[in-house]
């Protein structure tokens, strides 16, 4: 071992030790509290395992289920949710997650995990705790269905209390028939540990090799029965402390423009360009004129024709047509990963009763607080100039205007601007659980019924952002205390424009849920054994509000000056809310509020059809009060043909109501940078603008691929998507101890909810303009609104034998149940435990792989699809119709995930070795290049624990230390924000814990 990694481990130790006495206060604090308010209770009854509502039903051994366990858990050394889905062999991409925050205030931002069994998406897991069903998280993001981005909502992963779990059990079949909507891919139960009793506070301490960060978790488990036996308490609570990652601590990061990280000689070097064109310095529009800002360092400013800025030293303009401006790596300012505190806490309480039932309650409580800087915001995009959806206009009476500009008496439209300030954002959350229930028993029947009353809040801001108003007022000065756009940022007096009370994000989602049940595993004999069945049902009522900065839902109104491209004032052109918000940088949002009530009735029925054949058939009816009723079933059997070979197999229908934010979403603006396949069609090229003149980007005439603004709107028409699922496999017991399992399955949604996508819309657009040629002018996709035509490209579409058209203004999108995603896999898994006097060992690996993942699209989608296989849209490359093709392999979607674990105990000792490895894919961002995509290898991490438990003054004591990613494998380059792919992989290299614990 080097010197250096030496000092590393013994600081990392030392830092370590010292923040042990600090949060053993803080516990012991937490505990004081929370023992003045708790009631009696009794132990939890153990959970049935996930996929029979049957108590002690035959069946559940022959269901596709698999299960990690408190000591699987703690061998991946996983401290969060976030990490428990990474370790999920059948879950996909993790798409909320704090390295990518695409849509920036619209994003869930905070400490966040998205469940996506199976890859079939964000909202098609059920996630259940102890057995029901968890509340949404507040805040919703969006994904990628169809040909444009979609809000998906799901449940907080990092809600679960990670060191009190017992165990995590993956149903991976359609369950919608046995726990209702959202069961699509499956189900995920979290089990709480629940027969504990005494005291016991771990303390865990993370450093890592290469970033200079800490992580620090004190976990208490408290457990005890009271009042002669009959009741019982549990508590577990979590505190958690972790550093923020700034990118520039690790070269890998450090720098947007990843070329630095690739050969010249790469085919896709060019590709890997992220620096950003948006900058302090920008580039400039005065009518016909172009002109970029140079810092005056710059040589160009030396040359005679450079123009000279008033009363500054700071920069010049030049004449565009020989430059293309400065750029600004992003990744000099931003954390790759928040500052973070976090706090879980679950209490069970149970009371067996003096007439025999028991009641049961539990509450569970987290909070979390994110900080986070962020990169100095930029203007909204659009088109060139003056056209852009929030223009920065510059009077030329702002007194930093050189005097040869002013002389123009043309107003100027600055493009590509960035402010000089960095951002702060700060994302606070809070979830509370309540549950009270009771249980009991009349006769043969087993009866329980509970009330769940749980709410979640999230509360997201940032500071270090601008109000176009104040700075339309700013640049409208006429003396030295104007905003001086020229100056690269240095004196700028940017903070007239500055929001000091920062833009604020408000949501809450809830959940208020009855359920009643009765079970009973024998109501009548068969020949081949007992029946069982269960019905029941439940009541649910859901919400969300969605509360908005008052400058993004029109409290505040922004209004835009417009001009035309040449920069002559046209008041027609003027836009407003729910167009452009007063917010620079972010996309109007109106307040949005939603809420519905499900009742459903379901019934379950064990069947043994031979004593060696037992069957399940279940049926579940839900009546949602906006979208209509569903009513699906299931039917699985299992087969032991002999000892030690089982056949298993199942079909069920499975449904997903659409989210709330789908259905009530008001008329919402976003901007995507897209291509308007009409401009693409004239010029033969989707990254080739219409252009007039010579140089780089002269005289844009059309702007081919720039930012477009999207208004998608929900519907009250939406229906639920509907599932089909199959699975068939086999389970072996070859020998003692040993199980192999394997199973092929398959799931077809139908009415996946989407959008059309905004640039599918150009391609429709393109399509009913060929067919109308120059005979009807007035025909076109009405979805795509486009500003009036430019005179001066008339001749550029008649060459092509089309009508002259304007850019685009904005795509109007609805959205709707377009496409059928159907998805195919295998799954293997291999179970090995052996107690020898040598120790006992258990092994454990899952493996899950995808063969199938495609969406089929209708509707309009399929009728440009149609016409391009025809030849009538010859000319627009295969790829361009987006979102409705094969999707395995691509962009996060990789073909295969696997988990491993070895664990070995001996007397005292513990050692364990686990590894996870996820499979390749391919990043489309870069580009085709050879027929081909960039390629994004498979990686494997592999981690080790050594553990000894003692005697510490009489208290039973453990100690273990660890190594997280042995190997130091580091994520494979993506074009992504810090250049890999984080929807998929981690990237913090290799990093060293202690665990202490002690119990009293």
């Amino acid at each position: 071992m080097t010197k250096e990694k030496t000092f590393f481990i013994l600081h990392f130790f030392n830092r370590t030790l010292g923040h042990l006495m600090k949060k053993i206060t803080l516990f012991i604090t937490l505990l004081s509290l929370s023992s003045h308010n708790l009631i009696s209770a009794e132990e939890v009854e153990e959970i049935i395992v996930t996929g029979s509502q049957i108590k002690g039903a035959k069946i559940t051994g022959a269901l596709p289920v698999s299960m990690l366990s408190n000591e699987q858990l703690e061998a991946f050394g996983i401290d969060s949710g976030d990490e428990l889905l990474d370790t999920i062999a059948e879950n996909g991409m993790n798409q909320f997650n704090e390295q990518e925050w695409n849509g920036g205030v619209n994003a869930s931002r905070g400490d966040v995990g998205a469940f996506n069994l199976r890859s079939v998406g964000v909202g098609d897991t059920l996630v259940l705790l102890n057995g029901r069903r968890v509340i949404m998280s507040p805040g919703y993001q969006t994904e990628a269905v169809g040909g444009s981005f979609v809000p998906v909502s799901t449940v907080n992963s990092n809600t679960i209390p990670v060191y009190g779990v017992e165990r995590t059990e993956i149903l991976k079949d359609g369950a919608s028939a046995i726990y209702g909507a959202d069961a699509v891919a499956g189900v995920v139960n979290t089990v709480l540990q629940n027969d504990f009793e005494g005291l016991t506070v771990r303390f865990k301490g993370s450093g890592y090799e290469t970033i200079d960060a800490q992580d620090f978790q004190l976990n208490l488990k408290f457990g005890t029965d009271f009042n002669e036996g009959k009741s019982n308490i549990g508590i577990f609570a979590d505190l958690t402390d972790r550093d923020n990652v700034k990118a520039k601590e690790d070269p890998r990061w450090a720098n947007s423009d990843l070329r630095h990280r690739l050969p010249d000689s790469n085919p896709w070097y060019s590709r890997f360009r992220n620096s950003s064109v948006y900058s302090v310095f920008g580039t400039w529009f005065q009518g016909n004129n172009q002109f970029v800002n140079y810092p005056i360092t710059n040589s160009r400013c030396e040359a005679s024709s450079a123009i000279d800025i008033t009363d500054t030293t700071n920069g010049c303009l030049v004449d565009r047509s020989a430059s293309s401006g400065v750029r600004t790596n992003l990744n000099e300012y931003r954390d790759v990963r928040a500052q973070l505190d976090r706090i879980n806490m679950f209490v069970f309480l149970n009371h067996e009763m003096t007439n025999g039932n028991e009641a049961f309650f539990e509450f569970g409580y987290y909070d979390s607080e994110t900080s986070r800087t962020l990169y100095p915001e930029a203007t909204l995009g659009g088109s060139a100039g003056y056209s852009a959806t929030q223009p920065m206009v510059i009077p030329v009476t702002n007194y930093y205007v050189p005097n040869s500009i002013e002389a123009e008496n043309t107003p100027l439209a600055k493009r590509y601007h960035r402010f000089p300030n960095t951002r702060q954002n700060i994302n606070e959350r809070d979830t509370y659980r309540f549950l009270a229930g009771i249980r009991g028993r009349l006769d043969d029947w087993d009866w329980e019924g509970a009330v769940i009353i749980s709410e979640a809040n999230a509360h997201d801001v940032t500071f270090g952002r601008h109000s176009m108003t104040l700075l339309d007022e700013a640049l409208a000065d006429t003396t030295s205390a104007a905003m001086n756009p020229f100056s690269g940022g240095v004196n700028s007096n940017h903070e007239r424009a500055l929001i000091t009370e920062g833009v604020h994000r408000k949501n809450e989602t809830t959940l208020d849920m009855f359920d009643f049940k009765i079970s009973n595993t024998d109501i009548f004999s068969l020949p081949s054994g007992p029946v069982g069945m269960v019905i029941g049902l439940e009541y649910r009522e859901e919400s969300f509000t969605d509360d908005r900065d008052n400058r993004l839902d029109g409290t505040i109104t922004y209004t835009t000056n417009g001009y035309t491209t040449r920069g002559a004032r046209d008041s027609s052109l003027d836009v407003t809310f729910p167009y452009v918000s007063d917010v620079v940088n972010s996309s109007p949002t109106p307040d949005s509020y939603g809420k519905r009530d499900v009742m459903s009735l379901f019934a379950e029925f064990q069947l043994p059809i031979t004593s060696k054949i037992n069957t399940q058939l279940a049926i579940r009816h839900e009546d949602f009060s906006d979208v209509g009723t569903t009513t699906v079933g299931k039917f699985a059997a299992g087969w032991q043909i002999t000892d030690y070979a089982l056949l298993r197999g199942s079909f069920s229908q499975s449904f997903r109501g659409p989210n709330l934010i789908t259905v009530n979403e008001s008329q919402v603006a976003r901007n995507n940078g897209r291509t308007d396949w009409v401009g693409a069609y004239i010029t033969g090229d989707g990254d080739t603008d219409v252009t007039e003149g010579t140089g780089e980007d002269a005289n844009i005439l059309f702007d081919v691929y720039k930012s477009t603004q999207r208004i998608a709107s929900g519907s009250d028409k939406l229906v639920a998507e509907e599932g089909d699922n199959w699975n068939l496999g086999l389970v072996l017991e070859p020998l003692d101890g040993l199980i192999v399992t394997y199973d092929e399955w398959s799931i077809e949604k139908e009415n996946t909810i989407g959008l059309l996508g905004e640039e599918n819309h150009t391609i429709l657009d393109l399509l009913l303009r060929l067919r109308a040629g120059t005979s009807d002018c007035n025909v076109g996709n009405p979805n795509v609104v486009r500003f009036d035509p430019d005179p001066s490209t008339a001749s550029y579409f008649e060459a092509r034998g089309l009508c002259n058209v304007g850019q685009i203004r904005r795509i109007e999108d609805i959205y709707v149940n377009l496409d059928t995603r159907k998805i195919e896999g295998k799954d293997i898994g291999l179970y090995y435990t052996s107690d020898t006097k040598y120790g006992d060992l258990s092994f454990r690996y899952n493996h899950s792989k995808l063969t199938k993942l495609e969406q089929t699209a209708g509707g309009s989608a399929a009728e440009i699809i149609a016409a391009q296989s025809s030849g009538e849209l010859s000319g627009i490359p295969s790829g361009a119709i987006t979102g409705f093709s094969s999707q395995l392999g691509l962009d996060g979607n990789y073909d295969r995930k696997s988990n491993m674990s070895i664990i070995w105990r001996y007397n005292e000792y513990y050692v364990s070795l686990s590894q996870l490895r996820i499979g390749e894919f391919f990043d489309t961002r870069p580009g085709l290049r050879n027929g081909e995509y960039w390629k994004i290898p498979s990686m494997k991490t592999v981690n080790v624990t050594a553990g000894y438990n003692f005697d510490l003054n009489g208290l039973k004591s453990r100690a273990r230390v660890g190594i997280k990613n042995l190997e130091d494998e580091r994520a494979p380059l993506a074009d992504k924000t810090y250049g890999y792919y984080s929807d998929a992989h981690r990237d913090y290299g290799r990093n060293y814990y202690i665990d202490l614990r002690v119990s009293f």
